[in-house]
């Protein structure tokens, strides 16, 4: 596709104006909410929600990372496993194989391989895309332990509409498979019993309590 710029003030980033995605430019008000951790970010929309556009999107668009609700992990980890599946039997043991080896990797001694094992994979998918953020639902582990192998970094974490913001996130440099993160600053957390007929007590109080 035709390849734009976007010129911020500070700050630039360049992206891929894919036919079927959108690439939305950076606002000014985003930029300057970014600037305390340096980072401007352009936004990319698929055109639609299926498999292949949004592929298409994450390729044209050169993103480096995707935030989506579980059902869309889920799919994508589907989808790979059917188009490995429909290769035959000894590609679906040479798949499982390297997955396996890759998790132990990961398991044991905290190494991520996954994008080398796989290097063909994040070529055709999303040469760049190396973050996937996960929120609105509960991401099953074995989904999750699925495209960690396959050599991306996932993170989850919790937050409602009534918080206003995200309560509980995975942090970049010790995230956790199965779990919805620790409490972000400022949220104290609680495990607190339910008693059937009365209003439940709040389980998350921000600074504002």
């Amino acid at each position: 596709g035709k390849r734009t710029s976007f010129d911020s003030p500070g700050a630039s980033t360049s992206v891929s104006r894919p036919e079927a995605g959108r690439v939305l430019k950076p606002t000014r008000r985003i930029v300057e909410s970014r600037r305390a951790f340096r980072t401007v970010a352009a936004i990319v929309l698929p055109s639609g929600v299926t498999g292949p556009e949004i592929a298409t999107a994450l390729r044209a668009g050169e993103a480096s990372a995707m935030v989506g609700v579980p059902r869309l992990y889920e799919s994508l980890a589907a989808g790979i496993q059917a188009r490995v599946a429909a290769r035959g039997p000894v590609a679906r043991a040479l798949f499982g194989a390297l997955l396996k080896l890759s998790l132990a990797a990961h398991d044991g001694f905290g190494l991520r391989i996954g994008r080398r094992v796989f290097a063909a994979l994040h070529r055709q998918l999303a040469p760049r895309l190396r973050l996937m953020a996960c929120g609105g639902a509960y991401l099953e582990p074995d989904i999750e332990r699925t495209l960690v192998g396959l050599g991306w970094l996932v993170l989850t974490g919790y937050g409602l509409v009534e918080t206003t913001s995200i309560s509980t996130f995975n942090p970049l440099d010790a995230p956790r498979i199965g779990s919805a993160g620790r409490a972000g600053p400022g949220i104290h957390v609680r495990i607190a019993p339910i008693t059937v007929g009365e209003e439940p007590p709040a389980d998350a109080l921000g600074p504002e309590g």
